[in-house]
């Protein structure tokens, strides 16, 4: 199962489902995101495209929805048909999902984690009880987080892969 909340996440997410496509083609993806994960093979229970919001109204209008999304996606995960999850980015959202992998025994990779580094280093606790794995995408970003108890690898930006030089 891949989780992108955001137009960002859906354009890393489809590079990841590519690539996973291309090594494991037996492999069953399905996951939250846009148009670009369903093009690189993710079945979408959930699409994202158009979702975003602005405006105080318009996100207390969207709680419900995501509410009825990660009860959604929890069910999945309790079900036992997921082997992992990958999370990208959209940690208010992720976080929780991860928590409810987690608490059902599904491995939690965690790839462009949030940006403890920047704000919210206060999470970095419960980041630590949460991610089996985190693929970071900055250098210094694995140091940090080994350093906190979470399992780190730099995977490299994924934007600087899509660059020709």
């Amino acid at each position: 199962m891949i989780v992108a909340g955001e137009a960002s996440g859906d354009l890393h997410a489809a590079a990841l489902a590519s690539e996973l496509g291309a090594l494991r083609p037996d492999l069953t993806l399905i996951g939250m995101g846009g148009g670009r994960m369903e093009r690189a093979g993710v079945q979408l229970l959930e699409r994202t495209d158009g979702r975003a919001v602005m405006g105080f109204v318009e996100v207390i209008r969207e709680v419900p929805r995501h509410f009825a999304l990660l009860r959604a996606l929890r069910s999945r995960l309790q079900g036992g048909k997921v082997a992992a999850l990958v999370t990208i980015d959209y940690p208010g959202f992720n976080m929780r999902l991860a928590a409810s992998a987690r608490a059902a025994g599904v491995p939690v990779i965690y790839y462009i984690t949030p940006q403890v580094w920047a704000w919210g280093a206060g999470r970095l606790p419960k980041l630590a009880t949460l991610i089996t794995k985190a693929a970071v995408i900055l250098p210094f970003e694995e140091a940090l987080l080994r350093a906190h108890g979470i399992d780190a690898t730099f995977v490299g930006h994924p934007l600087l892969d899509r660059t020709a030089d």
